[in-house]
């Protein structure tokens, strides 16, 4: 692979942000400051592409029962707003998590979701593909434009791993 491939396709890692256990991260992952990242009750696993902002928190927690831990799998293309919380959940491919929206243990998040800024999915809920969870609770269909939104993540991509670095100390990984 050519250095200049390289360097567009880095995941950007954030000093300032907690990274602790086995964490696996795809390719073009943005990690910003003051994010936290725990595997305890298992490794987890990042696809491609994926923006994790300012005080996200993404937890795999340890079960008491230590045959209960897994692995936590997050796939590609996945925007994580400010503040929003992941625990002990699967997500698919190309969601977007508003500004602290908050997802509790054991839930599932297939492709292309959108769960609303504030809102908390309870324990063990799934939602289903092309689906937005708003505050209300109303969950609609989701008119999905799969190939903007994957330029959307990229674009975000090219520009944070320019003004993350240059604000930040950062490491490559």
């Amino acid at each position: 692979m050519t250095e200049e491939k390289q360097k567009t396709t880095a995941t950007i890692l954030s000093q300032k942000s907690e990274i602790l256990g086995n964490v696996k991260f795809g390719k073009g992952c943005i990690i910003h400051p003051n994010c936290t990242i725990l595997a305890e009750g298992g490794d987890i696993i990042f696809g491609d592409y994926n923006i994790i902002e300012e005080r996200v928190s993404i937890v795999n927690k340890k079960s008491k029962d230590p045959a209960k831990n897994k692995n936590m799998f997050i796939g590609s293309y996945n925007l994580f707003e400010v503040g929003s919380k992941i625990d002990t959940s699967d997500i698919g491919n190309m969601n977007h998590f508003e500004p602290r929206s908050s997802v509790e243990q054991d839930c599932q998040i297939k492709d292309k979701c959108t769960i609303g800024a504030c809102v908390k999915l309870p324990q063990g809920t799934i939602i289903e593909d092309k689906k937005i969870y708003y505050p209300d609770k109303v969950v609609k269909e989701l008119n999905f434009d799969e190939q903007r939104f994957q330029k959307h993540i990229v674009s975000m991509y090219q520009a944070l791993s320019i003004l993350i670095p240059q604000n930040n100390p950062v490491k490559q990984i």
